[in-house]
């Protein structure tokens, strides 16, 4: 119950937010434009409760820096190295609940959902952020995960981990490319 008031308060936030930045750049925003910023607010309030206030505090922080290391130990499982063991094997495709409270059949489904988390970042900031290039909307997509990473760090929430940096800069490009493809499909269609 309260968590669904959290979630709810962390959209509302966002909302004002956006709204107050809105109101005071005194500058008349086209409809579509305003619609981009509200939803990318309600996205950001989605964000917040789901990687930091949906979670209970740990009694010591967490931090992994082992870039790829999911990767690099799936390999070697499949390949049947000497140097990964049958027991790591099974650690890293045990069942873990990850960020949505949901049972998944390994952490590699954490790693997805960490992608699929920021696509609709890297999607939604080209429509309000007229100069952003490639390069700004995954470094402004990295420095949200870095803040993300660091909360989580600093208030014993999850684990700070660097392969969720990799994986969330990964859901901002991707959102990017998805945008990208989508004008061009619109545009095609439109000739």
């Amino acid at each position: 119950m309260w968590q669904s008031s959290l979630f709810a308060l962390a959209v509302i936030l966002c909302l004002a937010g956006t709204c107050a930045g809105i109101y005071f750049s005194g500058k008349q925003e086209r409809f579509q434009t305003w619609c981009y910023r509200m939803l990318l607010g309600v996205y950001a309030g989605g964000v917040i409760y789901f990687t930091l206030l949906s979670r209970s505090m740990a009694a010591t922080p967490k931090l992994l820096f082992r870039p790829f290391y999911i990767y690099r130990v799936g390999i070697g499982c499949w390949l049947g190295l000497k140097t990964v063991t049958r027991r790591l094997c099974l650690d890293v495709f045990r069942s873990s609940p990850n960020i949505f409270h949901v049972t998944t059949d390994s952490p590699v489904e954490d790693c997805i959902l960490n992608i699929v988390l920021f696509i609709p970042f890297g999607f939604l900031l080209p429509f309000i952020w007229k100069k952003a290039t490639w390069w700004r909307v995954l470094l402004v997509g990295l420095l949200v995960s870095i803040a993300i990473e660091s909360l989580q760090y600093a208030f014993h929430l999850g684990c700070c981990d660097v392969d969720d940096l990799i994986h969330n800069s990964a859901g901002t490009l991707l959102g990017l490319g998805l945008r990208t493809l989508l004008l061009k499909i619109f545009s095609w269609i439109k000739k």
